[in-house]
């Protein structure tokens, strides 16, 4: 079953997953606030209500700036263009995750649980929804 918030949130998934790969050395560098790890096992209970937070304002923010750069990325006229501009959103993704104190790897992590947890998905949905109120 695919519920509403799985096909919402599926672009930025994939969006910060493209480029989480290329990001991993910038993390490194960078000190990054401490993010929940849940493990399979644990799901939903080992993240917090300020990590649904965290997330909820994440995955806004992260939607909107794929919103800003698709028309962009579909007027570019070179490849050389496309990589500017996707260096330029790339920019904006990481600094999002990290005004809200995540990184590619607990955003990630988050995103995966939610998809496989609907009380969990549920929660961040009536989150993102009180934010976009």
């Amino acid at each position: 079953m695919t519920y509403p918030f799985q096909r919402k949130l599926a672009a930025s998934m994939i969006a910060v997953a493209a480029f989480s790969m290329s990001s991993t050395a910038v993390f490194a560098q960078q000190a990054p606030a401490p993010a929940p790890t849940p493990s399979g096992a644990q799901g939903s209970s080992a993240i917090d209500q300020e990590a649904i937070d965290n997330f909820a304002v994440a995955s806004i923010e992260i939607q909107q700036i794929l919103a800003k750069w698709e028309p962009r990325l579909n007027s570019a006229q070179s490849e050389a263009q496309v990589q500017e501009i996707r260096e330029n959103q790339q920019e904006e993704l990481m600094a999002a995750l990290q005004a809200n104190d995540l990184d590619i790897t607990a955003y990630n992590t988050i995103l995966q649980v939610a998809n496989n947890d609907p009380e969990l998905a549920q929660r961040i949905q009536q989150r993102q929804q009180q934010l976009l109120q």
